[in-house]
């Protein structure tokens, strides 16, 4: 029995651990990376004003790599699937 409470106590510590290292997005306003953005958009709190700043600029972001991407990107379709979940949402929590 000491032995399961042990174990159980350690993976829970650890799982509790996991969730409090956060990302840290002091600097995501000088971000150029679109999947930083994208992160921030869907772990930040709904009435964050960053987030009406991000969502615009991570849309343009995705439409130039759409145009400006190889034929064979994988990623298009990816990028695409981002940008139409962005224009339905007014939202952009949980889309990811």
């Amino acid at each position: 029995m000491r032995k399961f409470i042990l174990i159980f106590s350690t993976v829970l510590f650890t799982g509790l651990s996991a969730q409090k290292k956060g990302k840290d997005y002091s600097d995501i306003l000088k971000s150029k990376n679109i999947y930083e953005i994208n992160a921030f958009l869907r772990d930040a709190h709904p009435d964050d004003p960053r987030r009406s700043v991000l969502k615009p600029r991570v849309m343009e972001m995705m439409k130039e790599y759409i145009k400006n991407a190889h034929p064979a990107d994988q990623k298009v379709k990816q990028m695409q699937e981002w940008l139409a979940m962005l224009k339905r949402r007014p939202s952009t929590k949980n889309y990811l």
